[in-house]
Order: C-alpha cells, then sequence, then structure tokens
C-alpha cells in the first residue's frame, strides 16, 4: 500500500502542522492562490479515497498537505460521498456533554491511535465555496471529525488534544490495527501524555510518543483557551 506522503500529505514532523493559521481577509470572492490551495487539498483526498476504498480519508485540512491556510474537507456522509468544503472555519459553542473515542490521523505516526475527548455536538462558523458565511449544528461522527480538522488550523494533532481534554494513546502497529478496531477499549498497550507513563510501551515506543505529543505553540494554546463552551 503506497503511504499517505504519496497523495501529497506531508509528514509528521513538518512545520506546517504545528503552526497556527490565520483567517483569510476575503472581500468578494477567493483569489487564485486559495482557489488553487483548495483544489489541491481536495485532489489529495481524493487520490487517498481512489487508492485505499476500504479504509478512505473522512477529510483533511490544508497544513495536512504543506498549505499553511484555514481549509478543511469533510465528508458528511462519513463514507465515500461528497467533500463539503469550508473556508475560515470556527467552533463558536460546544456541547457539554461528550464522548471519548478513538482517532487515528495521517499527520502522526502511523502506529499511534489516540482516544480522544470530543463534545458530541458543536455550533461551526465558515465560509462556503462561493464566500458566503454559514453557521451549522453538527453532532455525533460529523462534529468528531470537524473538531479533529480544527486542530489542525491550530497547530494541533490527537496526541495534543489528549494533553488538553483527556484521554489517552494506544500503540497498535500495522498488523494490529484490525484487532485494535474490534475492541480498542480493551487495548493493552495504553499511553498516556499528559503523565508521560505508558503501562505497556517500550522506550523507543515511548520516546515517538512524547515527540508527537510535542507541546502547542503559546499562540494555539491561547486560541485553544479562547473557544468558549456553549449549550444549544
Amino acid at each position: 500500500m503506497a503511504s499517505i506522503a504519496s497523495y501529497g500529505f506531508v509528514s509528521p514532523d513538518d512545520l506546517c502542522l504545528r503552526q497556527v493559521v490565520l483567517p483569510l481577509q476575503v472581500d468578494q470572492s477567493y483569489s487564485t492562490a486559495t482557489f488553487e490551495d483548495i483544489a489541491t487539498l481536495a485532489a489529495a483526498i481524493y487520490a487517498q479515497r481512489k487508492a485505499n476504498p476500504q479504509n478512505p480519508l473522512l477529510g483533511a485540512a490544508a497544513p495536512q498537505i504543506g498549505r499553511c491556510q484555514p481549509i478543511i474537507f469533510v465528508d458528511l456522509a462519513e463514507g465515500l460521498g461528497p467533500l463539503t468544503l469550508f473556508v475560515n472555519p470556527e467552533i463558536t459553542g460546544f456541547s457539554e456533554e461528550g464522548t471519548t473515542d478513538y482517532e487515528h490521523c495521517p499527520s502522526v505516526d502511523p502506529r499511534i491511535w489516540a482516544c480522544v475527548f470530543r463534545a458530541n455536538r458543536i455550533r461551526l462558523q465558515a465560509l462556503d465555496i462561493l464566500g458566503n458565511r454559514v453557521e451549522r449544528d453538527f453532532e455525533g461522527k460529523q462534529a468528531r471529525m470537524i473538531q479533529h480538522l480544527c486542530d489542525h488550523l491550530a497547530g494541533m494533532c490527537p496526541p495534543d488534544r489528549v494533553h488538553f481534554s483527556g484521554g489517552y494513546c494506544h500503540w497498535v502497529l500495522p498488523h494490529q490495527s484490525e484487532d485494535y478496531l474490534k475492541n480498542p477499549d480493551s487495548w493493552p498497550v495504553i499511553y498516556n501524555p499528559a503523565t508521560h507513563s505508558g503501562s505497556h510501551c517500550t522506550e523507543g515506543e515511548c520516546d515517538v510518543l512524547t515527540q508527537q505529543m510535542t507541546e502547542c505553540s503559546l499562540a494555539s494554546r491561547s486560541r485553544i483557551l479562547a473557544f468558549k463552551a456553549k449549550n444549544f
């Protein structure tokens, strides 16, 4: 199977993944450069989905392809449905109720699965493909995907979210992923980035996990802390 890099995605150590992406200033329409970034991101996602339809990406953010722009695509059908574009996405409301569930990310070492706490419902403000302002509520898997992708715009990957919001990481080798997905809650190889400890990690595994959980920049922390949880 081809690596994720072959579809245009950057490696986990790419600096673009650690930058806070600022909103675009949009007057009437997107610039040619922005449209090129939108097209490049869509092409990378569709290339991966075509090559790997059994495990398709359900979305991606522009920093994951090395473009530090506030652009995300989400498959709201949660399968091989069409991609929905959001530019300048901002989560303006979170439900207090949430769920801890596993997330696998092409921008993280492929052996790391992070069990991340996410709000069950969110409210999103963004611009659509035409530059029109939209506001929508999402719940369940859609809300989780959008929170995941918006984290990328704040320079965060799933292990960082574990550090901020609680959860833990699993170390899963490629040949173990099928067994892991059957019952991730019982998986014995657990690492907790918040305490830098793991009950079943070797020294090498912990080194990789700790590197992946590199602290966010002060700007990233400020942006995350600025989000206001609201009931709606």
